[in-house]
């Protein structure tokens, strides 16, 4: 076997390697940032020589409206930044103020310039996120499966490796590691959204104290270059941390027990990281940033397998010729060879090992669920079941499929679990409806039961489902989090709104802010009986009920029941269980926990309309369904 030194230094490469990538990733975007500095300066200067005089201009005459001609011309932008929208991963909230800054008829000269610099932020920020996305995905991987391969080539034997699935990936790059809880996308929108502030806050001092235009875009260029500069911090602490993730999951898939810290020693090796250096961890001690990297930004610290002396061949997936005898790795193999010899993809590395939670098992003729279905349907559901994409969740169905209870199958109610046991009417259920899929009603019963049983597990002393007790109610929460985020964006817009058209009730009126009848008894009498009409909130709870029923009644369907829990009724838009629903039993949080944890269940089974929308609106509340899932698993 390979000594310490060896693997050390086989890792230290490694590592050099996935940093040449961060540091590739980080050039690419500070070209990105340098052409939306350049587009920012040339917009401010084209605005000043508009409607500046001797490049002078008042507050007041920056918030004059735009005439007919400009605002003509900048409805043109708009359609183009829609455009380009649709065809791009921008933010879906600023697409919807694009589509209400289209409908205006009154904008004003600084709202103009400002849809123009949040446009080319916007942008940035969208090719940033995807340039870190893409990085970080290769990062992973390449240290997932170059860990093996270094392994494997250090004993002389290969070992077999399942490929990894987008899904898996996606979910391991959207998960937060951080102590605030924020993954890398959260901090790239939030870079976003404080250098919009700063932006306005210099544009408005710049009007405001009359100080020559170019003094103005050098503190904005400014402001941007320190946004750069953000960006390429945290792609290059993100590169760190994902690619010690890689080797801790290929480290714990070949029963690794431990690893050394291995530190780049030079002229800029931080305090920490020397001190660190050779230091040697349990693999069940891992933790980034306390005692595997990255321990600081620009960390270039990695880690190395260490194995004690009479450590044998790591893992029990030890590859097998048809004979049965082992196949060896020579020193002289490639990378390129091992990946095609030795990295199986799905369908080749599926077992009837149910444990894992995330392989295809045999199929159960006997469980409660196989005899109450019959034999036709039940194989219809395990077909659904075997083409489910998340294979976590098809692994976990396996493993505890035979303790989900079957009441009735000719329920004449509507559907319910209580407990384990199932009631439906499986005649309707398995030809589906205008709103649900077929065997939708089945998978949203059985992700009821199974959150139940996964509560026996997790905490059984306490009343509440798995999905309400999980890490403190961490994913009700993040579901109230999320709809009032959207509500919040919506309330902003229309306040804006009612500021822009005060007095001009007929537009407000058309935009459906105004009940229709006071507006007509308006126009009749030319007053309005009990005060004029005001902003409130439960306008933009509409907005977004509007903009939810706007959705076929399979996209919606499951959302729709989602948002009305997390609203209490304040949001209906058409699915769900009624007002008086969320505050019955166990109360709020675990009645919109279990519900949506079913319902993410039967749209990951068999709705992928549901599914795409609920990861639209909802995508940290999604991520954290998944991580339960596989906190289950690995039960």
């Amino acid at each position: 076997m390979k000594n310490a030194e060896y693997w050390a230094g086989r890792f230290k490469d490694l590592e050099e390697a996935e940093h040449r990538k961060g540091v590739k990733a980080v050039a690419d975007i500070d070209q990105m940032y340098d052409r939306a500095i350049k587009d920012v300066e040339s917009k401010i200067r084209v605005w000043y020589q508009r409607f500046a005089d001797n490049n002078n201009i008042t507050l007041a005459e920056a918030k004059k409206w735009l005439d007919k001609d400009a605002l003509k011309e900048l409805k043109w932008d708009i359609k183009e930044y829609i455009k380009y929208g649709k065809q791009n991963e921008v933010d879906q909230l600023w697409m919807k103020e694009l589509e209400n800054a289209s409908a205006k008829v009154h904008i004003s000269r600084l709202q103009a310039l400002e849809l123009q610099i949040r446009q080319s932020l916007e942008k940035v920020t969208a090719d940033q996120l995807g340039e870190t996305t893409g990085t970080m995905e290769d990062v992973y991987r390449t240290a997932y499966y170059h860990t093996a391969y270094e392994i494997d080539k250090g004993f002389g034997v290969g070992t077999d490796v399942g490929r990894i699935d987008q899904a898996s990936i996606d979910r391991i790059i959207n998960k937060p590691w951080a102590p605030d809880g924020k993954n890398f996308s959260d901090r790239i929108w939030e870079n976003k959204n404080k250098l919009l502030s700063t932006i306005h806050q210099e544009l408005t001092r710049g009007i405001l104290t009359g100080v020559d235009p170019q003094k103005t875009i050098d503190a904005v260029a400014k402001k941007m270059n320190t946004s750069k500069h953000n960006a390429g911090r945290l792609v290059m602490t993100e590169e760190a941390y994902f690619s010690s993730l890689g080797q801790r999951d290929m480290f714990a898939d070949l029963d690794v027990e431990k690893y050394e810290i291995v530190a780049t020693l030079d002229s800029h090796t931080s305090e920490i990281c020397q001190q660190m250096d050779g230091q040697v961890f349990k693999l069940s001690e891992y933790e980034a940033g306390v005692t595997a990297p990255p321990f600081h930004v620009y960390c270039r610290s990695t880690t190395a397998p260490w194995f004690d002396d009479d450590f044998g061949v790591p893992g029990e997936r030890v590859a097998r010729d048809e004979d049965g005898n082992r196949e060896y790795v020579p020193a002289d193999m490639t990378y390129k060879e091992w990946e095609k010899k030795f990295v199986k993809d799905e369908e080749e590395s599926l077992t009837n090992d149910t444990d894992s939670g995330t392989m295809k098992v045999d199929r159960d003729y006997d469980s409660p669920l196989a005899k109450a279905y019959g034999k036709e349907n039940y194989d219809l559901i395990r077909d659904a079941v075997d083409q489910c994409k998340n294979r976590t969740l098809a692994g976990l169905w396996g493993r505890y499929e035979s303790e989900i209870d079957v009441r009735s199958t000719n329920y004449k109610k509507t559907a319910h679990c209580s407990g384990r046991s199932i009631s439906l009417n499986l005649a309707t259920d398995k030809v589906g409806s205008s709103y649900e899929k077929p065997f939708d009603v089945t998978f949203h019963e059985s992700g009821h039961a199974l959150d139940h049983i996964f509560h026996t597990i997790y905490e059984p002393r306490k009343p509440y489902h798995f999905s309400c007790q999980y890490e403190n109610g961490k994913f009700p929460n993040m579901i109230r989090e999320e709809v009032n985020a959207l509500v919040d964006a919506k309330a902003a817009v229309i306040k804006q709104e009612f500021k822009d058209h005060a007095g001009d009730w007929k537009w407000l009126a058309d935009k459906g802010y105004i009940d229709k009848y006071a507006y007509h008894t308006y126009e009749q009498y030319g007053r309005w009986y009990g005060g004029e009409p005001k902003y409130s909130k439960s306008l933009a709870y509409k907005a977004v009920e509007k903009e939810i029923r706007a959705l076929n009644a399979y996209q919606r369907s499951d959302l729709s029941d989602m948002m009305e829990g997390a609203t209490l009724a304040k949001i209906q838009a058409g699915c769900g269980h009624g007002k008086a629903y969320w505050s019955k039993g166990l109360g709020k949080d675990d009645r919109l926990a279990t519900e949506a944890f079913a319902e993410m269940t039967s749209a990951t089974m068999v709705n992928g309309e549901s599914l795409e929308t609920i990861k639209k609106y909802l995508p940290k509340s999604y991520a954290i369904y998944e991580e339960m899932l596989e906190y289950m698993a690995k039960q």
